[in-house]
């Protein structure tokens, strides 16, 4: 089970995320959906994966990897949304996050992470 330190160490991500993400009049409720897997990949091969999927999961415009490692953030955007894969090596986890201006954050981030695993 996930604990409260991890827990609390998303908060950060989150509150970028939802900063982040750019304010547009919708009628349409802001939306944001999050999940982790546990992961035992290399930390240079969960960035590459993580790359590839929030590409193939459709949020391939402004594709950027931030932070140092082991703990790097991958961030891309589609018309709607914005997405991140959070690469947690040390601790064995990998965070998935999609916030934006619409209903559709739970679906597109279960896509992320189906991208992301392979399925």
């Amino acid at each position: 089970s996930l604990n409260m330190k991890k827990i609390f160490s998303l908060i950060p991500l989150a509150v970028v995320m939802m900063l982040s993400t750019t304010a547009k009049a919708s009628a349409d409720t802001p939306g944001m959906s999050w999940t982790w897997r546990d992961s035992k990949l290399s930390h240079n091969q969960c960035v590459d994966k993580a790359e590839n999927a929030i590409r193939d999961a459709g949020f391939g415009n402004n594709v950027e990897v931030v932070g140092t490692a082991p703990d790097n953030s991958i961030f891309g955007t589609n018309d709607d949304y914005r997405a991140a894969i959070r690469c947690v090596t040390d601790k064995k986890i990998v965070l998935f996050l999609v916030t934006g201006d619409g209903s559709d954050s739970g679906k597109l981030q279960r896509r992320l992470v189906n991208s992301f695993i392979g399925k």
